[in-house]
């Protein structure tokens, strides 16, 4: 079927994801033997029916299918198959034809779904529907049947889509085809329902074994957390529901900080001759880069900024295409921290700059200077709370929705190995669409308990600050360098001596992060917040007076949001 990740460009070889294949079947041959002893028990793969439709376009509601793909699986075997085209009474747009092959004359003699629907009713019966992203199959032909008048289908469904995430942490992408081929399955006419559908039911096959190779726990929590599905069901028959003891995940141990560097009052200057070895020709930045050649341009800028470093100064440098301008910041002012023993803020605009540094310029720089210590430090919405963190998964906050719940799927499993925190290390959870999962789960400050939080020690947030405070070079952006001027108590202290690279975006980036803002979606979180704050309240209250005062706060909280509403609209008819 057309699904939207089909119709953008993939950047992944095929080679790429073969590797990925053969690493994987290794892994999983070895990790099957370990699981099956850690757990105790290895997982079943139940029967199911996988299906794949084609249809117009992606809205059940005004676009009509063109064709079904339906295949039995009984123990993980394909055992029977049903297919057909569709004529839908409608042209097929060209974007459609393209992806499928299916255009209006290979459906003009096409039976009408009217006329084989009953055949697809028996066929799927009340089995659980499999399929890759099931649920656009399942509400495409179940709004075939209201059309009709029909009774629609509530058999359980089962998405690969979402079971792949699960399993399968390190893949690049997770359409169907590069999933498939990540696990040796052969997808030879892609966009074709009963291809896809045999190749979506082969795969369930591979990975729900899969399953007993995550840790019991964590396999606890996300039956716990799993919306009502086949998965759930997978899941809860793994573990022994018997055991009702708290739900938690077990996070990764974090390494100890590096000592702590300070601020020199009387900085010692970096020899010029060093900086000059390592843009020269025949040596430093020669030796660890191949190509490279060296730039009158980077040099000029390189002894600049070790000028003003040495001297305490001030310089504006404009550095044009070509001039390799990170590198002629980045080794001056690493060499003149080693030499003091002190950190140097570098400050970007862009994210992409910012992993550009971490990953690519930084390694480099390091193999010149030797023992180099640097890090990333992002702002506090970037990083997991792990306090927060436990009191959803046990209970004690939020009110997720089925939507919620799938999504969050993915967090569970990587709160177990992340040493970082940092969600944009998580490919697989958008905090953009689970905006208000993770306001529920970040280290915003508002809700942070400081040092009085029982997980402090463990907190992610103070890791990477501790980190920062002992690292030579410390990668920040504009945003959270405003943020920090701003702090009563930063925890930076003194901030010594920083590098702006896109500094032509100071003003705008200071503009916006200097001045209050009031708006829709500020207030619902901070009102949200308020609404967990009561809820806990109430369920932690041990006396009548207690109890009675959280109502109260409660309907003064539902005046709050109406009242709160009616300002805000009224203020923006008044602008």
């Amino acid at each position: 079927m057309p699904r939207l990740a089909d119709l953008l460009p993939q950047n992944n070889s095929s080679r790429a994801l073969a590797a990925i294949a053969r690493k994987g079947r290794k892994a999983s041959s070895k990790g099957r033997g370990k699981a099956a002893g850690r757990n105790e028990a290895s997982i079943a793969v139940p029967n199911f029916v996988a299906i794949d439709l084609e249809t117009t376009g992606l809205e059940f509601r005004t676009d009509r299918i063109t064709e079904i793909g339906l295949v039995k699986f009984v123990r993980g075997r394909a055992q029977e198959e049903y297919s057909s085209l569709v004529n839908p009474g409608m042209p097929i747009p060209q974007a459609v034809k393209d992806l499928t092959g299916i255009n209006d004359e290979t459906v003009a003699n096409a039976p009408t779904l009217e006329s084989i629907l009953d055949n697809v009713l028996e066929f799927i019966g009340h089995d659980t529907l499999c399929g890759h992203q099931v649920d656009f199959d399942f509400n495409f032909l179940n709004a075939e049947l209201k059309r009709r008048g029909r009774t629609k289908l509530n058999n359980p469904q089962l998405d690969t889509a979402s079971l792949s995430r699960l399993t399968l942490l390190d893949l690049p992408g997770y359409a169907l085809g590069q999933v498939a081929l990540s696990q040796g399955i052969t997808l030879t006419n892609a966009h074709r329902a009963l291809d896809d559908a045999r190749a979506s039911g082969e795969l369930a096959s591979v990975l729900i074994p899969k399953l007993a190779e995550i840790t019991l726990e964590t396999r606890r929590v996300l039956a716990r957390f799993a919306p009502a599905s086949a998965l759930k069901t997978i899941l809860n028959n793994s573990i022994d529901r018997r055991l009702n003891r708290p739900v938690t995940v077990a996070g990764a141990t974090l390494p100890p900080p590096p000592p702590r560097l300070g601020i020199p009052q009387t900085p010692k200057k970096q020899e010029y001759q060093k900086v000059v070895e390592c843009f020269s020709g025949t040596g430093g930045l020669a030796d660890v880069l191949e190509g490279y050649a060296p730039r009158k341009s980077q040099l000029t800028m390189a002894t600049d900024v070790l000028k003003v470093l040495n001297e305490s100064g001030f310089l504006v440098a404009e550095a044009g295409t070509g001039t390799g301008k990170s590198l002629a910041y980045l080794i001056p002012a690493a060499l003149w921290a080693k030499e003091n023993n002190t950190r140097v803020l570098v400050s970007t605009h862009t994210r992409n700059l910012q992993d550009q540094l971490v990953a690519k310029d930084l390694p480099v720089v390091g193999s010149l200077v030797g023992d180099l210590r640097y890090s990333v430090l992002k702002g506090r919405a970037n990083y997991l709370c792990r306090h927060r963190w436990h009191l959803l998964l046990s209970g004690k906050s939020g009110n997720l929705s089925p939507r919620e719940r799938s999504g969050i799927l993915p967090l569970i499993r990587w709160s177990e190995h992340t040493k970082t925190g940092d969600i944009e290390e998580q490919r697989l959870f958008n905090r953009k669409w689970f905006a208000k999962v993770w306001n529920l789960i970040s280290a915003q400050s508002h809700e942070c308990l400081g040092r009085r939080c029982p997980m402090f020690g463990d907190c992610f947030l103070q890791h990477a600050r501790r980190r920062a405070l002992g690292s030579h070079i410390v990668v920040i952006n504009h945003a959270l360098f405003f943020s920090e001027m701003c702090s009563e108590s930063s925890f930076l202290g003194r901030i010594g001596s920083i590098i702006f690279d896109e500094a032509h975006h100071l003003e705008s980036s200071g503009h916006r992060h200097l001045r209050t803002e009031l708006d829709t979606a500020g207030m619902t979180r901070y009102l949200d917040f308020l609404g967990n704050l009561l809820k806990r309240l109430g369920k932690e209250s041990d006396s009548e007076r207690r109890r009675g005062a959280a109502a109260a706060y409660k309907t003064a909280l539902k005046r709050l949001r109406k009242e709160s509403d009616l300002f805000l609209r009224d203020l923006s008819a008044w602008v």
